[in-house]
Formats: structure tokens, C-alpha cells, sequence
């Protein structure tokens, strides 16, 4: 309970949900698709589909998409992403990061 009552908030900033690429901001799957497959992860379509297609156990498939994709929540990839850390420190080493 005290780590999550630790966890700093932005309340500056209003949270919404809004879709910002396409005409009037409205969403459609084929607007999805299409950006996605534009996306540098669309272009790695193959590798992924080839990835899902390896028989092995599927925590180590699902670790090396989070890799491919670079969405392993490390703290560069957090701090990326906008979420409020209180230490930006190396956990290992204690190195400003």
C-alpha cells in the first residue's frame, strides 16, 4: 500500500481518450491497420508472424516480442512513455541514468 501511495500523479493534464490520425478524430479499425502496418513494427510483420509460428513455451515468445517491439518495461522505456518515476537511478549500479 505505501509503494502505491508513493506513486507520484500528474494531475495537470486532463486524461482523455482521443484518436489524433484521422479525419475528425475518429477511429476506425481500417485507420488502425493501416497506421500500424506504416508503423516500423509493421514492417517487421514477417519476423513476428515467424516468431508466433516457433513451437517453444510461450512466456519466452512473449518475452522476445516485448524485445522486438521495445516494449519491455525498463525505466528509459517508462520514462518514454511518460510515467512518473521517482528514481531514474540504475537499479543494479545506483548510475545516474
Amino acid at each position: 500500500m505505501e509503494d502505491i501511495e508513493r506513486i507520484n500523479l500528474d494531475m495537470s493534464h486532463q486524461d482523455t481518450w482521443e484518436w489524433v490520425d484521422g479525419d475528425d478524430n475518429v477511429y476506425t479499425v481500417k485507420l488502425a491497420y493501416t497506421k500500424l502496418q506504416s508503423s516500423p513494427i509493421g514492417e517487421l510483420s514477417v519476423v513476428f508472424d515467424s516468431l508466433w509460428k516457433v513451437k517453444g513455451i510461450p512466456s519466452a515468445l512473449h518475452l522476445a516480442w516485448c524485445v522486438m517491439s521495445n516494449s519491455v518495461p525498463t525505466k528509459v522505456n517508462l520514462n518514454l512513455r511518460e510515467f512518473l518515476l521517482n528514481n531514474h537511478d540504475c537499479a543494479l549500479c545506483g548510475d545516474k541514468e
